[in-house]
């Protein structure tokens, strides 16, 4: 009975550190639903793709955008350091980031995604020491997306594993305008 009573305890203070009302207590409900959820998308020092299955640290899938908006800017910044950390400095993926925290390869393109989470952060905290670090880090991706996506160089880019239905189309190196 204490167990169960300081787990609620814990539940309802993660639920209510966002504050929600509207003329609906369903969707108040659901706001700190949402962020029970979210929480349970967080392992050190990353994100999982899910919280039931596909328990991976997947490079820019889910969690990264509600945890900044729900106030867990840590976390963000957590994940966002640890996937710099494993930026390939050699061979074909020199400048890009693995797929997973545990991955030696690009096998999903979620460089792209990587850089728009960073720079949401970047908008909700302002803190422009993170971002000044990461200028390296940021270079090597664009580099990489350069010479990967457009070995052409005009300017169009292949999109390339990077949306969420990757696993069901084709790519041929094609030009697109994403």
């Amino acid at each position: 009975a204490e167990t169960f009573a300081e787990s609620v305890k814990f539940y309802r203070s993660l639920a209510r550190r966002v504050e929600v009302k509207t003329p609906d207590p369903h969707l108040d409900l659901a706001v700190e639903a949402m962020v029970i959820a979210n929480d349970g998308l967080w392992k050190p020092p990353a994100f999982l793709h899910g919280a039931m299955s596909w328990m991976q640290h997947y490079l820019g899938w889910r969690g990264w955008y509600g945890s900044d908006a729900l106030g867990f800017h840590d976390r963000v910044r957590s994940a966002i350091l640890a996937f710099a950390a494993l930026q390939f400095q050699g061979g074909e993926n020199r400048g890009a980031l693995p797929h997973t925290l545990t991955s030696k390869s690009v096998y999903y393109n979620m460089n792209e995604i990587y850089l728009d989470h960073t720079y949401y952060h970047y908008l909700w905290t302002g803190d422009r020491e993170l971002l000044g670090s990461l200028f390296p880090v940021i270079d090597g991706i664009l580099t990489w997306e350069k010479r990967r996506l457009d070995p052409d160089g005009n300017g169009l880019y292949e999109s390339c594993l990077n949306t969420w239905i990757s696993d069901s189309h084709w790519y041929s190196g094609g030009d697109t305008a994403q």
